[in-house]
Order: C-alpha cells, then structure tokens, then sequence
C-alpha cells in the first residue's frame, strides 16, 4: 500500500477542493432557508423601489392591483440571464393579470441596456444594495409569487425549474 505524502500540493489541492464541495453542498440549505425567512419579512407593498426613469415608487404602486411575481436577478447571473426568455414569453401571456417586477440593485443604465438589447417588456427596477443585504437576498435568481393582496404564496431560491413560457404560466396557477 501507497503512503499517503501530506508535503505534496496534490494532496492539500484534492482536500481543500473537497472541503470547498463539502462546504457548498451542505451550506446551500441553510443559506437558502435563511433567505426565505428573511424574505418572507418583506413589506413587498411599501417596497420602494426605483424605475428606469429614477422615479421612486412603492411596488403596491407598480402592480396596480395585479398578481405579482417579483424576480431578483442580475447581469453577472447566468441562471438569471438563463431564465429571463421563459419569463418574458409568460409575461406576454398573461400581463392582463399578473405583473412581473425584476429587482436588481446595479446601475440603472446598465439595466436600460439589458433590457432594450433583450427586448424585454415587463417591468425593471432598482433597489440599494444595503436592502438586499437587510433582507437576506443573496441568492440570485430569487423569485417571490405575491397575490393582488400581496400576500407570498412561494419563494422560489434558486433558477426556476420550467423550460417555456406555458410550463411557468402552469406553476404560477398553483400558487397565485
């Protein structure tokens, strides 16, 4: 049998790389648990938020009595970016009755860029940064389902899981 040469960088490599999948994997419940109880803390009603044109707004104010599905995304988020094109083709199905707000907290302008390059027509908005941290947002893509009332019926931390428009559109029925 082969002993086990702990000088060797091979060795410390392999261990730390398992460390660091270790940490990832058992860490990622509790991280996503602590953000759902955060979240769950937000008055999403009396939210302020900014548009794209700078002007500050409640998100009660956007949804104009709509049922809300709130995303928390960013540009450096491939899974955000990933997921963007199934919510767009659900929005354009059902913007009658449901709104969908995406929340980051970068530059205004970068995010105009974003979403005149992309075409996207729902709606986009800032929030500081020092908010994300109070409540706990570090989970990104994070997706929030609110009804008319504002009341969360789920908090979805993590890439949704529906490849279309229709599949996401099916999964908003059962909640909101």
């Amino acid at each position: 049998m082969k002993k086990i040469n702990f000088k060797s960088p091979y060795f410390w490599g392999l261990s730390l790389g398992l460390l660091f999948i270790a940490f990832n994997v058992l860490s990622k419940p509790l991280i996503n648990s602590y953000s759902e109880s955060q979240i769950n803390k937000i008055d999403f009603a009396s939210l302020q938020v900014k548009k794209l044109n700078g002007e500050t707004v409640t998100l009660k104010e956007l949804s104009k009595s709509k049922k809300v599905v709130i995303n928390f995304w960013a540009t450096w988020c491939r899974p955000c970016l990933t997921e963007m094109p199934i919510l767009q083709e659900a929005y354009e199905e059902i913007n009658e009755e449901t709104i969908f707000i995406l929340i980051n907290d970068q530059d205004l302008d970068l995010t105009k860029e974003y979403k005149n390059k992309n075409k996207y027509t729902f709606e986009f908005v800032q929030l500081g940064r020092e908010v994300f941290m109070k409540h706990g947002i570090m989970e990104r893509p994070t997706t929030v389902l609110l009804d008319a009332d504002f009341t969360i019926k789920k908090i979805i931390t993590q890439q949704i899981e529906q490849e279309s428009g229709k599949e996401f559109i099916e999964f908003l029925k059962e909640y909101i």
